[in-house]
């Protein structure tokens, strides 16, 4: 009798081990197509001391995914008037189901100030130590705008099937633009009069 109670007791300890396992084994697979995104900086550490000098705009954020897109992709929106004009720049880096990187972009007069009609922009996808880039030429805002970026407020966490927008820089005609962290980096673009957002997506292929 105190045998076969042994083995009850072994049994039942061997079901909530396995279960265990199960259920790590599930959350493990949950998280899998889910894209983490983070704040991060264009500068840091001594680089930091150099931004007022070079005359850029621009913003960083830190992704990290696992699961089984093949590229990681940016785009560039440009909005006028609360509505997007034009989709820009797709541009794609392969990853084959993992990335733990950056993505970054910047912007930079094309001519002297308060006279250039357009911005130089540079997006950089990099991690391991490794990067690409993709540079084109924008058309910018007008010289009497006031301006300033929008930048993620905090952590976000997407599916690996919808394009998210990680930075902004916004104008308005007048008066400087109001921000709020409770207003995400679209629902600004749709208030100010002119508005260039940074999309990421993750993708099978480079055709979508």
């Amino acid at each position: 009798m105190r045998r076969l109670f042994s083995l009850f007791t072994l049994l039942i300890i061997l079901t909530m081990f396995l279960s265990g396992c199960n259920t790590n084994e599930n959350k493990a697979n949950s998280n899998k197509g889910i894209v983490y995104i983070y704040p991060s900086n264009l500068f840091k550490g001594d680089t930091k001391i150099l931004q007022p000098h070079l005359d850029i705009i621009g913003g960083c954020v830190k992704i990290q995914y696992k699961g089984t897109k093949k590229f990681i992709g940016t785009s560039i929106e440009l909005w006028e008037n609360g509505k997007i004009k034009s989709t820009l720049n797709p541009f794609y880096s392969k990853i084959d189901g993992t990335f733990d990187g950056e993505v970054s972009v910047s912007l930079r007069d094309e001519g002297p100030d308060n006279a250039s009609s357009s911005f130089k922009e540079v997006t950089e996808i990099s991690q391991n130590g490794g990067y690409s880039s993709s540079t084109c030429i924008i058309p910018r805002f007008s010289s009497s705008y006031q301006y300033g970026p929008k930048e993620l407020s905090g952590s976000k966490e997407v599916t690996d099937n919808e394009a998210t927008a990680v930075w902004g820089l916004m104008a308005e005609k007048g008066a400087t633009a109001t921000y709020s962290n409770d207003e995400s980096i679209e629902e600004m673009a749709k208030r100010v009069d002119w508005a260039f957002v940074l999309k990421v997506s993750f993708s099978d292929n480079t055709k979508n």
